[in-house]
C-alpha cells in the first residue's frame, strides 16, 4: 500500500515534487501518510480515481501496464484489515494520502 502511494507521488506528481512519509500511532489504528508537493488532483475528483480502472486524464496516462487499480486495491486492503483510505489536497498544492489499519 505504502509503495503504490509513493509510486504515484514519483509517477504524477512532477518534477519539483517533495514527497514526505509520515506514520501515528494511536490506541487502535496505525496511520501511513504519503503526502506531496506536486500538480495534486482536483478535490471533486478525489472519490472518482479510487475507482477501478479510473485514470484522470490522458496527461496521466502512460505507455506502461498502469490501468488504474492501485488506489482501488489499496482502499480495498485498508477496509480488509479494519481502516480506510483518505485523499485530501494538500494545501497549496498536492496531494495527501493517508490509509489505516486497525492494530487489534
Amino acid at each position: 500500500m505504502i509503495e503504490n502511494l509513493v509510486n504515484n507521488a514519483v509517477q504524477y506528481g512532477g518534477e519539483s515534487c517533495e514527497i514526505s512519509l509520515y506514520v501515528t500511532k494511536s490506541p487502535d489504528l496505525i496511520e501511513f501518510t504519503v503526502s506531496d508537493t506536486g500538480v495534486g488532483i482536483d478535490s471533486a475528483k478525489l472519490d472518482e480515481v479510487i475507482k477501478p480502472f479510473t485514470r484522470l486524464d490522458s496527461a496521466r496516462s502512460t505507455d506502461n501496464s498502469n490501468v488504474g487499480l492501485g488506489l482501488s486495491i489499496t482502499k480495498a486492503l485498508a477496509n480488509n484489515y479494519g481502516g480506510k483510505l483518505l485523499l485530501v489536497s494538500n494545501k497549496p498544492h498536492g496531494l495527501q494520502c493517508t490509509f489505516s489499519i486497525a492494530i487489534s
